[in-house]
This record gives C-alpha cells, sequence and structure tokens, in this order.
C-alpha cells in the first residue's frame, strides 16, 4: 500500500549515483538528498548487519567480506574509471528502459544491454565497480575496518562524481518534459 507512494515520491532506483544523477536533473531536491544520503549508508550496514546474524557461520565469511580493491594503479586512474563507468551507468540505467519503451521493447532487456558496465575493471585486479559507495563502507564496518584506505577512496567518489556528470548529460541530452502551468 505504501509502496507506491514511497515510490512516487523517492523514485525506483535505490541507488547513491542514481540520486545524484536525478538531483543534478533537478528531479530530486538537495534537501532530499540530504536526507536520502544518510539513509542509504546507514540500511546498507543494518542489512550487512542483520545479513551476518542469519547466515550460517561458514558462509558468512564469504559473503560480508570488505570489497578491497588493488591499490597498484594510480589513484587517479581508477578514479577516472570509476567516474566513467557510473556516468554511463546512471544515463544508462535512467534511459535505456524509456527507449525501449518507446520502441515496444519489454524494458526488463535494460540489464542484458547494460551487463558491460557490470564488468568494466576499474582497478589493477579487473576487479568492476560496485555502484554503490554505501556497501563499501558498510562491509567494512560491519568486519570492524572502519577506515577505508585513503587510495579505497576514489571508489567511494567516483560513483557520486559520476552520478553528477551523469544528471549532467541528461539535463542536456535527456530533459524532462516542461511542465504545462
Amino acid at each position: 500500500m505504501y509502496f507506491p507512494l514511497i515510490q512516487f515520491r523517492f523514485g525506483s532506483i535505490p541507488n547513491i549515483s542514481i540520486r545524484v544523477c536525478e538531483t543534478v536533473k533537478g528531479r530530486i531536491s538537495f534537501r532530499e538528498l540530504a536526507m536520502i544520503f544518510p539513509i542509504h549508508f546507514l540500511l546498507s550496514t543494518l542489512g550487512v548487519q542483520l545479513l551476518g546474524l542469519f547466515l550460517p557461520h561458514t558462509l558468512e565469511k564469504y559473503a560480508i567480506n570488505p570489497i578491497t580493491y588493488s591499490e597498484t594503479n594510480l589513484w587517479i586512474i581508477d578514479f577516472l574509471r570509476e567516474v566513467f563507468v557510473n556516468t554511463i551507468f546512471c544515463v544508462g540505467v535512467l534511459v535505456v528502459p524509456e527507449l525501449l519503451k518507446i520502441n515496444g521493447i519489454k524494458r526488463g532487456y535494460a540489464l542484458l544491454i547494460l551487463y558491460p558496465l557490470y564488468s568494466f575493471s576499474v582497478d589493477a585486479d579487473l576487479n568492476a565497480s560496485t555502484f554503490s559507495p554505501n556497501m563499501l563502507y558498510a562491509l567494512r564496518y560491519v568486519n570492524k575496518h572502519e577506515e577505508i584506505p585513503l587510495k579505497q577512496w576514489c571508489h567511494v567518489l567516483g560513483p557520486v562524481i559520476g552520478g553528477v556528470l551523469g544528471g549532467k548529460i541528461m539535463r542536456t541530452a535527456f530533459p524532462d518534459e516542461k511542465k504545462q502551468p
């Protein structure tokens, strides 16, 4: 009963990059983003904590281990790769389903079309982006690794900056229809 109201109010894609993109595009106010941002981190941390409580001990170490990226590349290289893939992700997630809908194709194929983004490497070990800095933090926090190393911060900041650039692209290339007065 409440889900359609929440979906109407906050959108259907609970991802920090997408939320930042929609803020730059003008769909979400900065005030709403300031409210949503900590909620993403809190709920991710709570979800990982609960998952750790309910999983058998043998699966727990695999399911909630912290995600670590290689630190052999220069920080700026990993940062630029993270920004690039998250910018394309934001634009793709918001545009591809609409293009499919316009052409009479099921929107479910959008994930298949966007699949190459999920395997685009953002570090020297060919690891893909998590598209979710809140999950990087949550997994480290629950495993008592509360600090994110400085060289790993490119994977926290990259999705946010990617959201900003994605929003600028969306505002320019795919503007929303103007509301009639």
